[in-house]
């Protein structure tokens, strides 16, 4: 969480398409999460117009993935720091918005999610499989796990249409200059793992290691 901020009690509810209201109210939302033995999980969650700072409850013997991947429009959290949108870590106290007791954040405006490190274990005969992911004004670098015998866009195709958030490792932040190659790019972040909504990634490719025609911005 960021330090040094001095916030003012307020308390809000992001909006999207969908009324909340006809969905759960947040008090209900909040007994039942409350009576649910959970773990609390430090996040940060970069979204379409904004940057949250907050915790999530996940169940026990769950992950993030459960969370993200289920049917359900939005997800919850708490104890919520909202600032405006960019990729400073941490935000300067001059980029907050407001602070949230409770949030309801729909899933269809979220882009990543930084949950510090991670204790996900590798399932059986995966790889490390490194891709490039364009979102606007900067690119993220970092592994999937991808079998060996799937094809990369096999592997694309199939998590955006059953399991959009996805974990990404070894996580390079790059920050393009106009006119630049990517090479030249300056990496502004390292983070050891991230969730990335495949569903709101502007572009995905590779770079082979012994390239040197890369792509311009």
């Amino acid at each position: 969480m960021p330090k040094d901020i001095e916030l003012k009690p307020n308390c809000a509810t992001l909006n999207s398409k969908h009324d909340l209201r006809t969905i759960l109210s947040r008090r209900l939302l909040k007994q039942l999460m409350m009576k649910t033995p959970t773990t609390k999980v430090n996040v940060r969650v970069h979204t379409t117009n904004m940057r949250i700072y907050g915790t999530m409850h996940l169940l026990p013997q769950g992950d993030i993935s459960g969370i993200l991947n289920n049917n359900r429009l939005f997800f919850p959290m708490t104890d919520c720091q909202i600032f405006k949108k960019g990729l400073r870590h941490p935000p300067l106290p001059e980029e907050l918005h407001f602070e949230a007791e409770f949030l309801a954040v729909p899933k269809d405006k979220v882009l990543w999610l930084d949950l510090g490190d991670t204790n996900k274990i590798f399932g059986p005969g995966v790889e490390l499989r490194s891709l490039y992911l364009l979102f606007p004004g900067y690119v993220l670098k970092g592994d999937f796990l991808i079998l060996p015998s799937v094809r990369t866009s096999d592997f694309l195709v199939r998590a955006v249409v059953e399991k959009p958030f996805q974990y990404l490792f070894n996580v390079e932040l790059f920050l393009p200059r106009q006119g630049k190659n990517l090479e030249d790019a300056a990496v502004v972040e390292r983070l050891t793992a991230i969730t990335v909504n495949l569903n709101n990634v502007a572009g995905v490719f590779n770079v082979k290691d012994d390239i040197t025609d890369f792509p311009e911005f």
